[in-house]
């Protein structure tokens, strides 16, 4: 007769659940599975970043737009660069550099000049 041995079966490994809320397994960036999850849970995301970088022109300045040309008299911080929109209904008395601040900077200074509204 032969002799018996056992049988040769895959070793099953089960899905270690809930390793978020144990101290001693490590999480290894897993998404965090069970049947009853008290809430969401926070997950590392590329969201949580700081948003201080965030709609920055590459001088590191922002972008205001500005859609009446009025509204330039008022004083306006150094970080802000000037857009006037396209439907401003008057072009700029002067060059934004020889009237404004330096701190004043326009990147679109030569706007579309609308010198007459079409009814």
């Amino acid at each position: 007769m032969a002799a018996l041995r056992p049988l040769v079966k895959p070793k099953i490994v089960k899905k270690r659940t809930q390793s978020d809320r144990c101290v001693q397994m490590k999480r290894n960036w897993r998404k965090p599975e069970a049947l009853t999850i008290g809430g969401p849970i926070l997950m590392p995301s590329v969201g949580y970043g700081a948003t201080r970088k965030q709609h920055r022109l590459p001088s590191g300045s922002r972008r205001l737009l500005v859609p009446n040309v009025k509204e330039l008299e008022a004083p306006l911080t150094c970080s802000l660069t000037v857009l006037i929109a396209h439907t401003s209904p008057q072009r700029p008395p002067k060059p934004l550099g020889e009237e404004q601040p330096s701190c004043h900077q326009a990147t679109n200074p030569d706007a579309r000049l609308r010198s007459e509204r079409v009814n």
